[in-house]
């Protein structure tokens, strides 16, 4: 059985509110962009959402995962996110777009952010998490002497960019993407550790 991060524990119930909030019905077409374990691939499909696609550079199938849920994972694709020749052959297909902790591990952040605008429907949302950083959260962690911990330069693919709110809603805007919906998830108001956003097509 795929153990949860700590991200998918605070993220994924967050996930499932805004799907309600924006009537995702249970045959949108979905896709987690950065699917990693696959354990919010696995989360919906229990929901009821079975028409889902999930595409990381190594994708897995949960190991416990019963026979006959083993359809949905055909659409589990091997790709690098940042080739936009991958993604001609689906434009405008999807309903709707996840993709959590991914964004700050993107060295190409244009062409991420062109594949998932090419892949997204005209009236379609995007739902995208990472960490977040803001005055307060930079000074306490100053204060506390925990920038190398933070930056976790030792850790193998680890984070190599960092965000705050003005700053990614900039890259986004310069993408024809916006913002409609943010929320502050895990840890204390303006400590928290993950901002989720939800994001349509400008």
């Amino acid at each position: 059985m795929v153990k949860p991060t700590e991200a998918n524990n605070i993220i994924l119930p967050k996930i499932i509110k805004i799907l309600k909030k924006y009537n995702i019905s249970n045959n949108a077409r979905i896709i987690d962009f950065g699917c990693g374990n696959s354990y919010i691939v696995t989360k919906l499909i229990n929901l009821g959402y079975g028409n889902i696609d999930g595409i990381d550079i190594n994708p897995q199938i949960p190991r416990t995962t019963p026979k006959k849920y083993y359809k949905y994972y055909q659409n589990l694709l091997i790709s690098d996110i940042t080739d936009n020749k991958l993604f001609k052959w689906k434009k405008g297909k999807f309903d709707l777009i996840i993709s959590t902790e991914v964004i700050e591990h993107i060295f190409e952040i244009d062409k991420y952010l062109t594949n998932i605008n090419r892949l997204l429907k005209k009236n379609g949302i995007i739902i995208l998490s990472t960490p977040y950083h803001g005055y307060l959260k930079n000074l306490v962690i100053t204060i506390f002497n925990l920038w190398d911990k933070h930056f976790h330069s030792d850790i193998k693919n680890g984070h190599i960019r960092f965000f705050s709110f003005p700053v990614i809603n900039k890259m986004l805007l310069n993408n024809n993407l916006k913002i409609v919906q943010f929320i502050g998830v895990g840890r204390l108001p303006y400590l928290w550790k993950s901002m989720l956003i939800v994001i349509k097509k400008i």
